[in-house]
């Protein structure tokens, strides 16, 4: 007998209602068919038809379901949170262990019979609840403290489960035999005070946590369209793509959707969302840094021969990812408008390689394009970067980037971005180009239409008859319907942003982004590793 299989039994025959969840492999990937593109991976409920249909829903204490382990012997082991119980979650990675220092000061340590370490190093503290008790579900960290999360119901994964950060274990006592302590009162007390507003995830951080615009509850039958586009509509606050977006609906359908909605459904919300204006980014940037940037961006088309040549083609990317980045978390200084901004960061927002951002820094540092700012920098922290103030040549005013959102007809246009990081073709990968993000947003900015002369000049080239050469850009964008050229014009179609889609999935765009992250994410993993081996010795 398997593991897993002995543990799942020995729960359940303790009255522990259990299911399976995908287990993760070697590689630390999720088993499911996201692989490493899923966000949590070997947390989410495995799902067979007619016996495995409503995530936690399904959980049993039937051995004969249990015997889901002789098709899955990997599976973790995910438990009921029964009604007269909580789960204490703490969660290393966003201060759960430096808030319960500060909770045990001040009121004594909590006196757990059970605890478990999970697989990313935090703790879970199972404890008993009087059933009158009013608790609710918090994963906001507004009622105890950053990185701590309570659960009343739902599931949690036991040992001996595993996932991408590692094992779950017993530290103390263990659940189904060793009888559980109670809840202490204060604990009870912060729980049942009115909430308290959320806090940001840093003073610099633009990107919401999930957590804080999700609970646990279930999603009833019949509404799960309706409160997954609710979720989807609060998680679009701009700094998702729509990759991102997707598989965070995807995780949601997954854990609280009594009957899920089938992928396609999933795509489609996430799609329709994304394409709507964002809501209100976290961080507040000063008027003076918009400001700033609008000028700095305007500044790049009237010298559009900067951006000639391939190299010059990632620069203008390069550029742009700067411009974003300022206008999420940007700080006004002296000389210029000042970006906190890792190498690799920089290229995952330009959708180039770390090779290609390393190469072409110093050519932009050498033509004024930019400035690094390191001084007083810590070794782990990421450096900085500066865009220059700049004057505008001419009082001709083209709408920027956020002007673009800003109006009533490209309100249904998704996310801009995705135009200044499309990326180069690839050994046996064709794709449209990034000169053809560059031609789209001239379009955009000029009202849609453009003759061929004025297209050239804002692309920085210099013959208007090799636009519509064989090969060209404009045939590439013709080919997907992006655009409709007549005899002296170039307009975008109507459909343009579905053709740009199609043309991002021809040239498998979002998996080349879910490479690199991966890449990176590993990359970052050896350098720490390496640093805290350095300062061990």
């Amino acid at each position: 007998m398997g593991r897993n299989l002995s543990a799942a039994l020995y729960y359940a025959r303790r009255g522990r209602p259990v299911f399976p969840c995908y287990e993760t492999g070697p590689d630390g990937h999720c088993s499911c068919r996201k692989g490493h593109q899923r966000e949590h991976p070997g947390k989410h409920p495995r799902w067979e038809r007619g016996t495995l249909e409503h995530s936690h829903l399904d959980a049993t204490t039937d051995e004969r379901l249990i015997l889901w382990w002789g098709k899955w012997p990997q599976a973790n082991v995910a438990a009921s949170v029964m009604p007269g119980e909580m789960v204490l979650d703490v969660d290393p990675k966003n201060g759960g262990f430096e808030s319960l220092r500060t909770l045990e000061a001040e009121y004594g340590p909590i006196p757990a019979s059970v605890m478990a370490r999970s697989g990313s190093g935090g703790g879970h503290y199972y404890l008993k609840l009087p059933l009158n008790a009013e608790v609710k579900n918090d994963n906001t960290g507004n009622k105890l403290g950053p990185g701590l999360d309570v659960k009343i119901n739902g599931y949690v994964l036991v040992p001996p489960s595993r996932t991408d950060k590692g094992d779950y274990s017993w530290v103390r006592g263990r659940l189904g035999t060793t009888p559980l302590s109670d809840t202490p009162e204060w604990i009870r007390e912060r729980l049942t005070e009115p909430p308290k507003a959320i806090r940001g995830e840093g003073e610099n951080s633009p990107r919401r946590a999930v957590h804080s615009a999700l609970d646990d509850s279930p999603i009833p039958a019949g509404e799960g369209n309706v409160t997954l586009t609710s979720i989807a509509g609060r998680l679009n606050d701009g700094t998702r793509t729509r990759a991102e977006l997707e598989a965070a609906l995807a995780e949601e359908n997954a854990r609280r959707c009594l009957r899920p909605l089938p992928h396609s459904e999933i795509a489609k919300i996430a799609r329709s969302i994304h394409g709507r204006e964002p809501c209100k980014a976290s961080v507040d940037v000063w008027p003076e840094v918009l400001a700033a940037l609008d000028l700095i961006e305007e500044d790049m088309w009237e010298h559009p021969e900067r951006w000639r040549g391939k190299s010059g083609l990632s620069q203008w990317k390069m550029k742009y990812a700067l411009i974003d980045a300022t206008r999420e978390y940007g700080k006004m200084i002296p000389t210029g408008v000042r970006v906190s901004l890792s190498w690799r960061d920089l290229a995952e927002r330009a959708g180039v390689a770390l090779s290609t951002v390393q190469g072409n820094i110093p050519k932009m540092k050498k033509a004024r394009e930019i400035r690094t700012d390191n001084v007083n920098r810590h070794p782990d922290e990421a450096g900085a970067f500066v865009l220059p103030f700049t004057e505008r040549a001419n009082s001709v005013h083209s709408p920027t980037t956020t002007e673009l959102l800003r109006t009533t007809e490209l309100r249904s246009v998704p996310d801009l971005r995705v135009l200044k990081k499309l990326r180069h073709a690839a050994p046996r990968v064709w794709r449209v180009g990034p000169r053809a993000g560059m031609a789209t947003l001239a379009l955009l900015r000029s009202g849609g239409t453009l003759s061929f002369e004025r297209l050239a000049s804002k692309l920085g080239i210099s013959r208007a008859r090799d636009l519509r050469r064989k090969g060209g850009v404009l045939e590439c964008m013709e080919s997907f319907g992006m655009v409709v050229c007549s005899e002296n014009n170039v307009s975008l179609s109507p459909m343009w942003y579905d053709a740009l889609e199609h043309a991002r999935e021809v040239g498998r765009e979002e998996q080349a982004e879910m490479r690199q992250r991966s890449l990176h994410q590993a990359q970052r993993a050896y350098r720490l590793n390496k640093n805290e081996d350095t300062h061990k010795q």
